[in-house]
């Protein structure tokens, strides 16, 4: 290899003088992107936009006029196209209409939503051929100029990365895979290595029998899914779910448990039976299935389990949980589903646990074995349910029995009226499992509408839906903010997990009220029976036991409109931010007003903003299809039966309704006769603003380690300016790499490559309207410092501003710790940016945390199953993996590296005179099969032994963070890496965001005004709250600035990571606001933050 030359200044490591540059803008900047897709209803909101649609249904678009007023008398062509992301629009925004009749030529009505509704596609008339996925994705395009391109002022549902809705196939037949089934015993020794007992080697075994063409389909190894059978149950009475699984491309197995001494044993056995699947298979030992040896992919797992079983996965789970087992050839991150069918729970809360997994549950309304009686508590299935503290769902199918979850016979263990056997209950299982596997195993994205939809207006095609008995309800909670490694996707207003008075919510704000008998408390029935009594107000709940902490309130109404209401909070009331308001309910059990009415219970659900004259808007929770369930009515009443309620938030703005979505403070429930029911018992739990908008954290660290939006690592070491992240033309992330010398080339496991390496020195982005560029300008003696920040070209001291206000949701800030910089984006996501030093080579280098974006374009953008590396710049895409590494090397450094460079036109950095984007540039780099990484114009460095760089980096977290700060420390020489690493960690697990908002919009003059100061985690957008008794100090103090002047002494912080201050009498005129957190000293979990400033108007008389 001949060493590259170069000046290591060319790099950017001089003074500069700004030049400033045209960007490139794309035709489709001025397209909106929203809603189209669903299905027509024949009450308010009138349409019900959806994800998912049944290829025997008609497909329907419809746009609001009074939420879109410009659209009003305007002629349109209606396209339905393939979907495409943003590159392949980006690409080629020819529009081709796939409807048998094509584009339909509509005008538009400036009216309502009701006349501007269309049937676009005829039902069967769009393909749902997605071969082993769940649907075909297709997008929606108003052409306004009729020009046959999506451009100008067009609309759009679509161009992300999810469709703008698809077509999905009957989940209850069988994929297109054929199936191959063994049934054997695993080698006795190799048995008891992993904990079996004598006697229970059994393995009922499924798979595709053309493993190579699923990979080939997929670009991966096929997912394991292991079932573990009940007490008295048999392994091979499992095949329905195992062929049906194996034909979509899953291998299945299903094993003899060991369920007679208990479910613990049982737990061992699903432990034992998954490491010894995995080792006989990687040993190629299982006659006949030759085929899966090295393509099975043990990095997901699902475990589904029935009766002792059941519990048995959970309690597996809790084992792995609390460390006191360790599997051989898994781990706790690989369990990607637990699915518990009628558990049982022995064992009770703190082991038959499913803790952080995601966790499903099945329960049978007729089941006479696990049966959920008030007075056996081993018999309800919900504990476990309601102990996950992960992403939780609960399918409740009514009319069936316990063993008709199996095929294998014998008595039905089933009670009750109305049943529908065991080949409907195979169709319930069967039409839901495919979509709950692919969702967490897959991330597919139109599965959620099977696990979120009311049953009664979107059900699996496949099973009957003239037989009155079949009754299906389904539970939801999405519990990202409970996982800091996920960005903030819910805001929880009310779970009744803390202040337990009726009159206040656990966000902290108060709960008023007019409906009868309202009170709070656990989730479990207090006696032995479902008879009503008012000794027992929770009669026929049973998602708590005595030792579970799952609460509630439950209220009731009987012939007058009644309410319950939440004030939200300052801080919260922006809605914008999030798409669904969710709830879970359920009918009182055998409660009079219950009885009366032997149906589904309806009520409205109203939003009110705080406009100087209010306005509110209302929708039933019927008008998506049925209500809150009746409870099964086995020998007169059985448990509660919850149900998840989720609206659109943008629905409540429907047909002019004028409602603020930026400011709500209520959210009501309206009960009685003008609002549904007459009368009702219900209780109601995890009030919540969800979000299902598909968001994703990136990093791209050290020797660049690049973790993708989804996850997957690789090594990118290419030397030039290069699109990190892009997400249409108002977001995008550039960065610069600079080869640097190393002591050795570092090796990938990914990429299987060994390469010299480069290193971030640079970074640029566009912030909405605004573009920032971060660089190396100051002299070289300043060390981090000697970093630019710019905005639009013009140098910003963020030392002494802090904060620069960017607009609409954009900022960059000054990071609490360290010379780094944070940057809020309009769309959402941040972007924390942490300085390093190499004192060595003298260059400041970069670690970049990006959370919470929708951006799947890039170099750090989203690994589509089948393609080893993100698209192209242009939308196309590489494929599978090469086996010749030099084929690697190739498609990486060279093809990969060339579209996603900067060119002189897309680029967002500053440049001086006479120098470019070309500048930075080395085509080669890195170069293949180098043998050494010494630049010319660098000191070789020295390398560290492994076991020294383990011990630097060992206080780092996240075990892939670890890994490649031990590889950068060892290759560098430099320890100032593995300090940058816990830099950046301390500023994503402990940075804060202090955001400030008027109590009230409006003030009169000579009136006081008051501002709250809410501070939250950056990492999850939660509040910032604590326990008052645990925490006698709190989090903090706020100091508040008024017209840039600190205002009396710091305001201490409540409990729900609120401050207030109250200005003297206003007169009239503008006011600037601005608060400052300091946390308590000698707090190290919560860093301090600034508000942007606050410009507040008061108006005369």
């Amino acid at each position: 290899m001949k060493p590259i030359q170069h000046n290591l200044r060319t790099f950017g490591l001089g003074l500069i003088v700004l030049v400033s540059l045209l960007t490139e803008h794309s035709a489709l900047a001025q397209v909106t992107k929203t809603e189209l897709a669903g299905n027509s209803i024949s009450v308010y909101p009138y349409f019900e936009y959806v994800k998912a649609i049944n290829v025997n249904r008609n497909v329907e678009i419809a746009i609001d006029p009074t939420r879109f007023p410009t659209i009003g008398g305007l002629v349109c062509d209606i396209y339905i196209v393939a979907s495409k992301k943003t590159n392949g629009w980006n690409a080629n925004n020819t529009l081709t209409d796939v409807t048998l009749g094509g584009k339909m030529t509509v005008t538009f009505s400036n009216t309502n939503i009701q006349s501007n509704t269309f049937v676009v596609a005829n039902a069967g008339e769009l393909s749902a051929n997605a071969g082993l996925g769940l649907g075909v994705g297709y997008d929606v395009v108003l052409d306004f100029n009729q020009n046959g391109l999506l451009d100008g002022n067009d609309f759009i549902d679509g161009r992300n990365n999810e469709a703008g809705f698809y077509m999905v196939h009957n989940t209850t037949a069988p994929g297109p895979e054929a199936v191959t089934e063994l049934t054997y015993n695993i080698n006795a020794a190799v048995a008891t290595s992993f904990g079996i007992p004598g006697g229970f080697e059994g393995q009922n075994l499924f798979f595709p029998t053309n493993v190579a063409g699923v990979i080939a389909a997929t670009g991966k190894n096929l997912p394991l899914i292991i079932v573990s059978h009940g007490n008295g149950h048999w392994y091979e009475n499992y095949n329905h779910i195992g062929n049906h699984l194996a034909s979509y491309g899953y291998v299945v197995m299903s094993h003899r448990n060991n369920t007679g001494p208990g479910v613990v044993t049982a737990s061992t056995t699903t432990l034992g039976h998954t490491d010894a699947l995995i080792d006989q298979i990687n040993a190629g030992a299982i006659p006949g299935a030759g085929a899966l040896t090295g393509n099975i992919d043990v990095d997901r797992i699902v475990w589904i389990g029935h009766s002792r079983g059941a519990e048995g996965v959970a309690i597996a789970y809790d084992r792995m949980f609390d460390g006191t087992y360790t599997p051989t050839y898994f781990n706790m991150v690989d369990i990607k589903l637990i699915s518990s069918m009628l558990p049982t729970d022995f064992q009770g809360t703190n082991t038959a646990n499913p803790h952080n997994a995601n966790f499903h549950l099945w329960t049978a309304s007729g089941d006479s074995d696990v049966d959920g009686s008030a007075g056996c508590d081993l018999c309800q299935t919900f504990h476990l349910h309601d102990r996950g503290t992960g992403n939780r769902q609960s399918t409740v199918v009514q009319g069936t029995g316990h063993a008709w979850f199996h095929n294998g016979g014998g008595s039905s263990w089933f009670t009750g009226p109305c049943p529908i056997g065991e080949a409907n209950t195979h169709l319930v299982q069967l039409g839901h499992f495919l979509p709950l596997v692919k969702r967490y195993v897959d991330d597919n994205i139109p599965s959620i509408d099977f696990l979120t939809r009311q049953y009664e207006s979107f059900r699996p095609i496949g099973v009957p839906t003239g037989d009155p008995c079949i009754v299906v309800t389904h539970e939801y909670l999405d519990a990202s903010p409970n996982t800091p490694s996920n960005p903030q996707k819910t805001i929880i207003i009310d779970d009744y997990q803390s202040q337990f008075a009726t009159g206040i919510s656990s966000i902290g704000s108060p709960v008023s009220f007019d409906v009868s008998n309202v009170t709070e408390d656990r989730l479990d029935d207090n006696n032995s029976d479902f008879a009503w009594t008012s000794t027992d107000p929770f009669n026929g709940a049973t998602q708590a036991s005595a030792t579970d902490l799952s609460r509630g309130v439950v209220f009731d109404w009987t012939g007058n409109n009644r309410f319950y209401e939440w004030e939200i909070p300052v801080g919260e009331r922006n809605f914008t931010d999030n798409l669904f308001l969710s709830f879970r309910g359920a009918q009182g059990t055998q409660h009079p007003n219950t009885l009366a009415v032997l149906s589904d219970l309806t009520f409205k659900v109203t939003l009110r903003d705080g406009q100087g004259v209010p306005v509110s808007s209302s929708i039933s929770i019927g008008a998506f299809g049925g209500g809150l369930e009746q409870p099964y009515q086995r020998s007169g009443g059985w448990h509660n039966e919850m149900e998840t309620i989720r609206i659109r938030l943008t629905d409540f703005l429907n047909n002019g309704s004028g409602l603020d979505l930026t400011d709500i403070v209520a959210i009501r429930l309206d009960v009685g006769p003008a609002n549904g029911s007459s009368e009702g018992r219900i209780v109601i739990d995890d009030v919540m603003l969800s979000n299902d908008r598909a968001v994703y954290d990136m990093s791209d660290n050290g020797d660049p380690h690049i973790k993708t939006v989804n996850g997957i690592n690789y090594d990118f070491h290419g030397a030039g300016e290069y699109t990190l992240l892009r997400d249409g033309m108002d977001y995008e992330i550039q960065v610069r790499q600079t080869p640097v010398t190393t002591a050795n080339p570092l090796a990938n496991g990914y990429t299987g490559l060994s390469s010299c390496v480069a290193v971030n020195t640079a970074l640029a982005a566009r912030v909405g309207n605004h573009r920032i560029s971060y660089q190396p300008d100051g002299p070289v003696q300043e060390q981090e410092t000697r970093m630019r920040l710019r905005v639009d070209g013009i140098i910003q001291d963020i030392e002494a501003l802090g904060t620069v206000n960017l607009g609409v949701g954009g900022r960059v800030s000054k990071t609490a710790s360290g010379n780094g910089i944070e940057v809020d984006f309009p769309n959402g996501s941040v972007m924390v940016v942490t300085l390093g030093w190499w004192s060595a080579h003298n260059i400041a280098y970069l670690n970049i945390s990006v959370l919470n974006t929708p951006a799947t374009e890039g170099i750090a953008g989203l690994i589509e199953p089948g393609q080893w590396l993100p698209s192209l710049s242009n939308g196309t895409y590489l494929g599978p993996k090469p086996s010749n590494l030099s084929d690697r090397y190739k498609q990486l450094n060279k093809t990969f590296s060339k579209f996603w460079r900067v060119s002189s036109k897309s680029s967002l950095f500053d440049y001086a005179p006479g120098t470019s984007t070309a500048t930075f540039t080395i085509e080669g780099w890195p170069f293949e099969n180098a043998t050494s990484c010494k630049l010319p114009d660098m000191n070789m460095v020295k390398p560290i032994e492994r076991k020294e760089a383990e011990q630097i980096c060992s206080r780092i977290i996240d075990p892939d963070n670890r890994k490649n700060c031990v590889m950068d420390v060892v290759v560098t020489g430099e320890i100032g890496f593995a300090k940058t690493y816990l830099l950046a960690q301390k500023l994503e697990l402990a940075g804060t965001k202090t955001e400030i908002y008027p109590a009230r919009k409006v003030t009169k003059e000579g009136d006081p005004a008051t501002f709250v100061a809410v501070i939250k985690r950056t990492l999850t957008g939660q509040r910032l709250t604590y326990d008052e008794k645990k925490q006698r100090d709190g989090i903090g103090s706020v100091q508040f600035y008024f017209n840039g002047e600190p205002i009396d002494k710091p305001v201490i912080i409540n409990n729900f990571g609120e401050a207030k201050w109250t200005s003297p009498k206003l007169k009239a005129g503008k006011y600037r606001v601005s608060a400052k957190f300091l946390p308590v000293k000698g707090d190290d979990s919560n860093l301090a933050s600034q508000s942007l400033e606050l410009v507040y108007i008061v108006r005369g008389h």
